[in-house]
């Protein structure tokens, strides 16, 4: 079966003019044709750029309780990860990507990220961290992705369908994603990052005609956080973006989206320490 995606949602991260798409922007997901490591390096590229600070076409702002925390951090202005006290916060700023509401929240878990990351792409797990998901469906395996970096347990590519239900609006969402890890230079202190990305497909030569997806749906960075205990830590930052079937008020969606992002650490850290306890 045949997913495709429209380019213009890489938003400019794409390089694939050697290996241009047969139907204008819309490309039929195929990890045997050389454009397919374009399209991942694209996302991951996209990932990246949106998980960062920002700029001036895009901001993010944090909201009170952040912006209260990351002035009493002595780390530059950014997440003091050593501080065993912000091990149960969760930081969170909001801003629009792609015209649509979008929220960014970081914390902490005590998982390395490897460990961490083979959580998050095991579909079967997913109703463990995270109680507003009905599940999670792994369609197809792109195993040529696995061939691309020295790291092929962590180098994946898959089309993942995910049921989704909205905390507090109760509306039910149902997206089918092409779903991108990979290993990425952090720069810090040597120690692997993994950056995770999900961008929205289409099923069937269709997909062509009606947009083959809908952009950006999620993406996280998993790095390193320094510890004073000696433990893995994780620093997470994730990145979700709004799309609902139905209209919603914007203050009710960031309500929403703010509730998603608490249950998430809230579930992962639940994960990490059911998970040690049990190694224990």
């Amino acid at each position: 079966e045949e997913y495709w995606i429209d380019l213009r949602c890489l938003e400019g991260s794409f390089r694939g003019e050697n290996h241009p798409p047969p139907n204008g922007h819309h490309y039929a997901l195929d990890d045997g044709c050389p454009t397919f490591r374009s399209v991942l390096d694209a996302a991951a590229s996209l990932a990246l750029d949106v998980l960062g600070p920002g700029s001036a076409e895009f901001e993010w702002r944090p909201d009170g309780d952040t912006a209260r925390a990351l002035a009493a951090s002595s780390d530059r202005g950014d997440y003091d990860c050593t501080n065993r006290r912000r091990e149960a916060e969760v930081l969170k700023w909001t801003g629009t990507h792609g015209g649509r509401s979008a929220l960014k929240s970081r914390g902490v878990v005590r998982m390395s990220p490897r460990a961490l990351l083979s959580v998050l792409l095991d579909t079967d797990r997913a109703t463990e961290y995270n109680t507003n998901c009905a599940g999670k469906v792994r369609l197809r395996d792109f195993n040529n992705a696995a061939k691309m970096d020295d790291e092929p347990t962590t180098t994946t590519a898959s089309i993942v369908r995910s049921s989704i239900r909205v905390p507090i609006i109760g509306a039910g969402i149902d997206t089918t994603c092409l779903v991108h890890s990979r290993p990425v230079e952090d720069g810090s202190d040597g120690s692997p990052s993994y950056v995770l990305v999900s961008i929205a497909v289409a099923h069937g030569p269709a997909g062509g005609e009606g947009g083959g997806g809908d952009g950006l749906v999620s993406a996280s960075v998993l790095r390193h956080a320094p510890s004073d205990d000696g433990a893995a830590w994780c620093e997470v930052t994730n990145v979700a973006r709004a799309a609902l079937p139905v209209p919603v008020p914007g203050f009710l969606l960031r309500r929403a989206a703010e509730a998603g992002a608490d249950g998430f650490f809230a579930g992962v850290r639940d994960v990490a320490d059911r998970e040690r306890v049990g190694s224990g």
